[in-house]
């Protein structure tokens, strides 16, 4: 038996383990967990990350505006933020939904700006 190595996590682990893959593997792993998180809509932060890494930005897209909605809610400006700049960064690769304008994300980005106090990132 192996000893325990001290200040190893799980994610650690998972860490090493990623590092090991090659590009393609990494991105079918991350396809897998967006199609595992598919289900679980308390997870829609990590589901909109996991599409991105995939390479799914139609999912992505669709993902981080629904879970900047739901940190609105709780209250949670920065994780918004950065949400919400994930959603302006895939605008021109995704054929964007009719229901989503770009003035309507734009209008949430400096919004939660000017809620972190990082206006300037909220105007880009």
């Amino acid at each position: 038996m192996a000893p325990p190595t001290s200040g190893r996590t799980g994610l650690g682990d998972h860490d090493a383990v990623c590092d090991r893959l090659l590009p393609v593997e990494r991105t079918c792993l991350h396809a897998r967990f967006a199609a595992a998180l598919s289900g679980m809509p308390q997870q829609i932060a990590q589901l909109a990350a996991h599409a991105y890494a995939a390479g799914d930005h139609a999912l992505a897209l669709t993902a981080a505006w629904e879970a900047a909605g739901r940190d609105k809610l709780s209250g949670a400006e920065p994780e918004r933020l950065h949400l919400l700049k994930r959603v302006l960064e895939l605008w021109d690769t995704v054929d964007s939904s009719p229901r989503l304008h770009r003035l309507t994300v734009l209008d949430h980005a400096v919004e939660a700006g000017l809620a972190t106090s990082a206006v300037d990132s909220g105007l880009r």
